[in-house]
């Protein structure tokens, strides 16, 4: 685990404590509620880079005032297909509630909404799940369930709202997952069926969509304490996974269509770890990391950094594996390999290079000391970068990669403050003003917000945060706003953020045409 990491990775994961409810025909037709719809006004646009002359050219297509309350963290999953709907769980003094927001026509309505004292005694939740092709939102409530036919019941409840004409949706109960006592850990939607894949207790199991019955796909799964993630590959056809059994020790691969489980990687002479999936989930990259010499301690047997809940992301090898098991093999001599992100279209990994060192046990910063920036093809051809900036940075968290391979941004962890950083090939690397002097730190969205060559990003600075747009070695002031200041997500050329009111008192849903 990083210590003293203050750069937000926007909930690129925000585990889903969810599951699945009932295929009964409970449908509601609900009356539209009304957000009352702010006349659009125009945005902030103060604190203009020094290095920019002006700021991004946009306009503004639609705002809507929000209910009063909590908004949940908005992911990509909020933002429905074709940008024009916006579902947010937004928690008021005495309800959490699920509204759906109409872009176009300025209006929202709401779904569901459950009692507060009891999200607030962790019996009950909302979650939003995702979309359908076809614009549908599928979500769900979890726990003990206050009415209905699984009323008193303790389960998953999975909805739809079909969205019709004006501001009327259709909710509609599709399927239902008893839980008992068990732990819920995942939920996934994949489009292909559709289909919710839960993890709960020491199975997961295939929830369809349509109302079929929900079948387990795979049981008997570990625990390690609550350490056991299953990660599901883009498009879902496969889960990955690490066993650490007598008789299973290894990287895992679980087929979602036929149940089958296979070794795709076993432990041995080296520890494989933490894979993780490329963005079109064509192959898998993992740590690699051999014997220690001379080792004695069947229990400290791997040259790896420990922490918290298990090495950290730092080892002699990177390899780049198929589901098939086509394998290539990333390393560097004498140095160690650390915290490599894929770039958006799967095609190149980048990754940092260093070398372990000894710290005390007062120093929060992690036992690696990081020295250059390099990146890799699906071919496993190496480039190096760039050496890094030679200051007393925590923390380097890798942006985005470029599609040939030639750049990278990257945020590097200082003692007090986040920093935004360029590194090109023959360069060295460029820290990139945005124009805001103050202490910050930024929020990342996932997947990353990006239109065209752009990457937008939150910059926090005490409670006041700034939307930003970073496109080479400039970074273009957007909008700036309060402490409620986040992006929901991007379509096409169109970018949907939410934002306090000018006079603070109220928190507004907005859609930009970024030009």
């Amino acid at each position: 685990m990083r210590k003293k990491r203050k750069t937000y990775l926007g909930l690129v994961s925000l585990l889903l404590l969810t599951l699945i409810s009932g295929c009964t025909a409970l449908t509601r037709n609900l009356p539209p509620v009304v957000g009352a719809p702010a006349a659009p006004t125009p945005l902030t646009q103060e604190g203009t880079p020094e290095n920019e002359a002006a700021v991004t050219p946009f306009k503004e297509l639609a705002r809507i005032t929000l209910a009063k309350g909590q908004i949940d963290y908005p992911e990509e999953t909020s933002l429905s297909p074709d940008g024009s709907l916006v579902a947010l769980v937004i928690t008021s003094e005495k309800e959490q509630s699920l509204w759906l927001h109409h872009l176009e026509n300025r209006r929202a309505t709401l779904l569901l909404s459950i009692d507060k004292a009891q999200v607030e005694a962790g019996r009950l939740l909302l979650r939003i799940l995702g979309w359908t092709k076809d614009n549908r939102l599928i979500f769900m409530r979890q726990g003990t369930q206050p009415d209905g036919i699984h009323h008193g019941q303790r389960g998953l409840v999975f909805y739809q709202a079909t969205p019709a004409a004006g501001t009327a949706a259709q909710v509609t109960e599709i399927n239902w997952l008893p839980v008992k006592n068990y732990y819920v850990r995942q939920v996934n939607l994949t489009q292909t069926a559709p289909e919710a894949r839960v993890h709960v207790g020491d199975a997961i199991w295939r929830v369809p969509m349509t109302g079929t019955k929900p079948q387990p796909l795979k049981d008997k799964l570990p625990s390690y304490d609550g350490l056991f993630y299953p990660h599901l590959a883009p498009g879902g056809a496969y889960y990955v996974y690490e066993l650490r059994e007598e008789n299973q020790n290894g990287i895992y691969l679980l087929d979602t269509t036929t149940g089958t489980e296979t070794c795709l990687v076993p432990n041995g002479a080296n520890l494989n770890f933490l894979p993780r999936w490329s963005p079109d989930g064509s192959h898998l990259a993992f740590y690699s990391a051999g014997l220690k010499a001379g080792h004695t301690d069947p229990y400290d047997k791997y040259d790896i950094i420990p922490a918290e809940d298990g090495p950290m992301p730092v080892a002699e090898e990177i390899h780049l594996i198929t589901p098939s098991g086509k394998t290539t093999r990333l390393s560097l001599p004498g140095l160690k390999l650390a915290y490599f992100r894929w770039s958006a279209d799967g095609r190149h990994l980048a990754f940092l290079a260093g070398a372990e060192k000894s710290l005390p046990d007062d120093d929060l910063r992690q036992g690696f000391c990081i020295a250059a920036l390099w990146i890799s093809d699906l071919d496993g051809n190496l480039t190096k970068i760039a050496d890094l900036p030679e200051k007393d940075i925590f923390d380097i968290t890798i942006l985005d990669v470029d599609p040939q391979g030639q750049r990278v941004h990257f945020l590097a962890q200082e003692e007090e403050q986040s920093s935004l950083w360029l590194a090109q090939k023959g360069k060295e690397p460029q820290e990139i003003a945005i124009g805001n002097k103050g202490r910050g730190y930024f929020w990342l969205t996932h997947p990353l917000a990006k239109i065209g060559g752009s990457v937008f990003l939150v910059y926090d600075t005490e409670g006041a945060r700034q939307i930003i747009e970073v496109n080479g070695d400039r970074a273009k002031h957007l909008v700036s706003g309060g402490w409620q200041t986040y992006l929901v997500g991007i379509r096409g050329k169109h970018l949907v953020y939410t934002c306090d009111s000018s006079d603070n008192k109220t928190t507004d849903l907005v859609l930009l045409e970024v030009k």
